[in-house]
């Protein structure tokens, strides 16, 4: 986008171009835009559903992840102790699923995995 405005400026600027070539920029940069954003939400939703498959509801990422916020919870945490904290949770979402399943691992997954169960109470005793 920065691109395309500054040739056109520097264009018009140095007399190569009319002012009217300015105006073009909505007409060609919008397009982009709009599918930018359509693929950026799409990768949202996508994202959501790696929680999602080990059971975890919406919302509990952030609820796990907050505390480590360095513009809010996380300001009381040095940067080293944030980071440790990060890679651990990090550890869990990379660990096999059957290191997480155990005798009262639900057969059908979902809210009932305990991998989800235990980073729903993570959540909680962090709020």
């Amino acid at each position: 986008d920065a691109h395309n405005m500054a040739w056109k400026i520097a264009a018009v600027l140095q007399g190569r171009a009319p002012k009217s070539l300015i105006s073009s920029y909505h007409s060609e940069r919008h397009p982009v835009a709009l599918a930018n954003v359509a693929l950026s939400m799409d990768n949202h939703r996508r994202g959501l559903e790696v929680p999602a498959a080990v059971g975890l509801r919406r919302g509990m990422v952030d609820a796990v992840s907050a505390p480590l916020d360095p513009a809010g919870p996380g300001s009381l945490l040095t940067a080293s102790a944030r980071s440790l904290a990060f890679e651990g949770l990090l550890a869990l979402g990379r660990a096999p699923l059957s290191l997480l399943q155990g005798p009262l691992a639900s057969t059908q997954g979902g809210a009932g995995h305990p991998f989800a169960a235990g980073l729903e109470r993570l959540a909680r005793t962090l709020a």
